[in-house]
Order: structure tokens, then sequence, then C-alpha cells
């Protein structure tokens, strides 16, 4: 009935099509569109599961990331010199949280309480002696080791000259945050967000070196301001691979253009109008702008119905054609926002499994 019932209906499959021999790489998640919500609900219950995953959504902006975030908020933070405005006691926490691997988030508030000051012209980052011993005993010694050796490398990096901004990234993930005690060690499919974000800084930094002839230090300020303002980052090839030991999660579009075949493919909200509506933005009806439409024609729902089926019907087509084993639906009667869902999909494949059948009229939820 309820949406997070679903997911974990979702991970529970997975689970048992492994215990059967089957390979996580064959095995594709598929969702209408994949928000941030969804995807952290199953990316939370398949790390509980120890299932290894990745996701797949080239369309996100950099800044939309969370690895991203955490680096972005230490690049400030190694840069006094920028004056950018300084990350809010938040963002610090979240940092802490994410990227010293003993913290959570209580501990890593009270460490940001201790150790950090939201002011422009204030210094860096303190010393966590200098936290009061009971806070130091709410931290633990562990999460302060591994702060201290975070704080220890980036005043040492300070005392140095700048280094080009995707250069300070890459020393940063390989010399810190990939280390034992720390959140992206053994990370992997963080550690393809970092190549992302170093790779998108290091054609940044020639396009405009070339372009001005500028320093590393406006250089790299100039990025971070850019990425924090939400720049696309550009166009990897890499984030198309598969990883040979992965369970994929994508929306719906996206694993039709990536084009490959899967074993097993695990369907979400199918009785969501995402699966068959189409996005409503101004000027970019992709049928009346087409040169096939006949200008006499004016758009009516009766029109929107009949593409709504033509999407439908080719998506659901092409899903099964990359598909060589089974498919596997799942739907909530309510979706995350609390919404009944009754799309077309799922009244289809009603319809036809009661015309078969092989369920009863009584099953609330589609799956199987």
């Amino acid at each position: 009935r309820l949406h997070h019932q679903m997911v974990q209906r979702v991970t529970d499959q997975i689970e048992r099509l492994i215990e059967q021999g089957v390979e996580p790489a064959a095995i594709a998640i598929i969702s209408p569109f994949l928000n941030d919500s969804l995807y952290y609900g199953l990316s939370t219950r398949l790390e509980t599961a120890r299932i290894s995953h990745y996701v797949h959504r080239p369309s996100r902006t950099l800044r939309d990331e969370p690895v991203t975030k955490v680096l972005l908020t230490l690049a400030v933070l190694a840069h006094p010199a920028w004056r950018l405005d300084r990350p809010s006691p938040e963002a610090v926490s979240h940092m802490f949280d994410r990227r010293l691997s003993a913290a959570e988030l209580v501990r890593a508030a009270v460490l940001a309480a201790g150790v950090y000051e939201h002011v422009n012209d204030g210094g860096g980052l303190k010393a966590v002696e200098r936290v009061a011993s009971e806070g130091r005993d709410r931290i633990t010694y562990r999460v302060g080791e591994a702060y201290e050796t975070l704080r220890f490398w980036i005043e040492e990096y300070q005392s140095e000259d700048d280094l080009p901004i995707d250069l300070f990234f890459s020393r940063l993930f390989g010399e810190v945050l990939s280390q034992p005690g720390f959140g992206f060690h053994k990370d992997v499919p963080s550690g393809m967000q970092v190549a992302s974000l170093v790779e998108s800084a290091q054609k940044f930094r020639r396009v405009v070196a070339e372009a001005s002839g500028g320093k590393d230090e406006a250089v790299g300020k100039a990025y971070v301001e850019m990425v924090q303002e939400g720049v696309v980052s550009a166009f990897y090839l890499m984030n198309w691979a598969d990883p040979s030991t992965s369970v994929l999660i994508a929306p719906a579009h996206t694993f039709l253009l990536r084009n490959r075949t899967y074993a097993h493919q695990l369907w979400l909200d199918v009785g969501s109008p995402a699966w068959h509506r189409r996005i409503h933005q101004p000027l970019t009806n992709p049928y009346v702008l087409n040169r096939d439409w006949n200008t006499r024609d004016d758009w009516s729902s009766t029109w929107e119905a009949k593409f709504e089926t033509e999407r439908l019907t080719c998506m659901v087509a092409g899903l099964i054609r990359r598909c060589t084993d089974s498919v596997y639906l799942f739907n909530g009667e309510l979706s995350a926002h609390g919404q009944e869902q009754s799309g077309d999909l799922l009244m289809a494949i009603g319809h036809a499994m009661h015309g078969l059948g092989v369920m009863p009229d009584s099953e609330p939820v589609y799956e199987t």
C-alpha cells in the first residue's frame, strides 16, 4: 500500500535473485522518474543488504550530487583567499557526516558546532582539543582522529602554492578521503562521481586558461561559483559504462538510451502516470513543432491521449525487448506524496493479467 513498502519488496526480490545465483550486473531497477528520495530509499536498503549498485542519471547537475557538495565545501574551507561565502554549519555537519566514516549526524553536528565558526572573516577549522571535554566525549576518539587528519591535510595544503582545482580534488580524494576511516574508502560509486568532478574541473580549467590566461586561483574560484550556480557538467562517456558487479538504477528513458539488455528488470511505480505523460513545458511540444504536423489541426486533449498511448506502447516494447529473462512489476497504492496511483500502465497490466487469469480481483498490489 505504501511507497516505502514497495521499495522494501524490490530489495527483497533482488536478494532472492542473488541467492538463486543471479549476478547483480544482470539486474536493472527502472522507474519512470528517479528523484532523490526514491534513490535514497533504494540505495539505503541495498547497502544494508550488501548489494552493490549504481545510479545513472546523466541529466543531473554536478551540484545536485552529495559527493560534489562535500568536495565544494572542503574547497571553500581550504581556499579562504577566494573570499567566497563560507559554508553554513549545516553544510559542514553534512560533510562530516558523510566523509568521517565513524561519525553520524548527531556527532557530526556536535563536531561542527565545536570546531567551525560561520563567519566570513573567521579562521579555519579549529583543533578538536578546543572542544569542551563533554563535547569530545560525544564526538568519540575515532571521529576526532579522522577529523584531525583532514584538518592537518588542509593546513599543510594551505602552506603550499595553490594547485589547479582539478588537482586539488584529486589529491584530496587520493590522500585523505579514500583512505580507511573516511567515507569514500571502498566506495566505488562515489569514486566515479569524484572522477566526473575532476574531469569537469580539468576541462573548465583548460578552456578558461587558454581563453583568458587566468591564474589557477581565479580559475578555481570561478569553477566553484559556476557549479554552485547549477552549471550542468560535461558529458561523460565513463558514466555510461557498466560496473561489472553492480545493480543498475535508472529512469526508463535513460535505460532505453543505453540500449543494453539485462536478464531481470524491476519496474517501479507502475501505477504512476509519469510512464505515459510528458513533462509540460512552454514551447517544447514535440508534436506540434514537428515538420509533419498539419498546421490546420489544433492541439487538443484527444491528440494528447493518442500520443500518450503511443509513448507508453513504445516504452514498454523497448523495455521488454531489452530483457532476456523476467520482468518484475511493483506498485504502491499510494505514491511517495500520498496520492492514489492508477495510471494507464497499471490499468493495462491489470486487464491483461485478469484476462489471463493469473491474479485474483482482490489483489491490491500488482507484483509478479
